[in-house]
């Protein structure tokens, strides 16, 4: 055979590429005589790979199902079929075992796809129930796990998913921290002000500016949460689930401002009230928080068409594995 820099030979000792006129391995020592030139092609590009690889050297596309691995004989001992390729020396001598570096491939992929599946899972129910008050402590907590098993499964899939995976995680992370520290900021503002000012009533316009940048940063927040949710499943997305979750964040964002719109004036009428007389006067504070988880309720609108985009992304992930719903 005359060499070809797109051929590769296997080392039976540690499973390294090497040119196939190399005569030891270069990267144990071991005698590669006898040893079958073995190369992965990829199905997207053509390109040819050194054995072992899991994503394409030229595209980044998936290599699980491009490896042209010789197909045992049917008989244990039987030789191979005329023309076929000289096994890897991996398989045994009956030829009925496979490389362990694919099987243990094999079993990795199969592990991170159950995590997808899992974490999709968790996140649908986070969705369907994160509108309703109260259940959405649980809610979230589902969908944090959810997260978690995404996050631990991204490799299942090809490198595009990685990515949209890594990215929409790390921009939901970045959203946390800053609601913690924009929370914790107001709370330490509000209480520096009631300190410093010695009437309610000079006390009022104060915390009304304090409210109406809260309730923005909020908002805004919001607003970048809902587009990670898009980022998380989309490269298991096809052209209708991407409609999907761009709906569900473009209700999510008319939502969010159209609220925003509204309460604002409820707040600056509730905290002048509030603050009117000498004392502290709760009631329309209440009556605002009542009016606010009405208004909330409104979510349930993107949060069912996310749940219902994530669905589809399941069902996608689970076709993948070769699984049924």
């Amino acid at each position: 055979m005359s060499p070809d820099n797109t051929i590769s030979v296997t080392c039976r000792l540690c499973g390294a590429a090497n040119s196939p006129t190399a005569q030891n391995c270069g990267e144990c020592g071991t005698s590669l005589q006898g040893a079958a030139p073995f190369q992965v092609a990829c199905g997207s590009c053509g390109g040819t790979n050194p054995a072992g690889a899991r994503y394409c050297n030229s595209c980044g596309a998936y290599l699980s199902r491009s490896v042209a691995e010789p197909a045992p004989p049917a008989g244990p001992g039987a030789p191979p079929p005329p023309g076929a390729p000289a096994l890897p020396s991996s398989f045994g001598t009956a030829y009925d075992t496979a490389p362990r570096q694919y099987t243990q491939l094999d079993e990795e992929e199969g592990t991170a796809r159950g995590r997808t599946v899992t974490g999709l899972s968790l996140l649908i129910v986070g969705f369907a129930l994160g509108w309703i008050p109260y259940v959405s402590i649980i809610a979230g907590i589902l969908a944090l796990i959810g997260l978690i098993f995404l996050f631990l499964g991204r490799w299942g899939f090809d490198y595009r998913h990685h990515s949209y995976v890594v990215g929409g995680i790390f921009l939901l992370f970045l959203t946390l921290v800053a609601a913690f520290f924009v929370t914790i900021g107001f709370v330490f503002a509000v209480a520096g002000d009631a300190q410093t000012t010695s009437s309610l009533s000079s006390l009022s316009a104060t915390i009304q500016g304090q409210f109406d940048a809260f309730l923005i940063a909020t908002a805004v927040l919001g607003i970048i949460s809902g587009f990670a949710h898009v980022l998380i499943p989309y490269g298991l997305a096809d052209r209708r689930t991407q409609g999907l979750l761009w709906a569900a964040f473009a209700f999510q964002l008319v939502i969010s401002v159209v609220v925003l719109v509204l309460i604002l004036p409820m707040v600056n009428s509730a905290v002048a009230s509030a603050l009117s007389g000498t004392t502290f006067d709760p009631g329309p504070i209440n009556d605002l928080q009542t009016t606010s988880t009405i208004y909330g309720a409104l979510a349930v609108f993107p949060s069912l068409v996310f749940a219902w985009a994530y669905y589809r992304a399941r069902s996608t992930a689970l076709e993948w594995t070769g699984a049924s719903t």
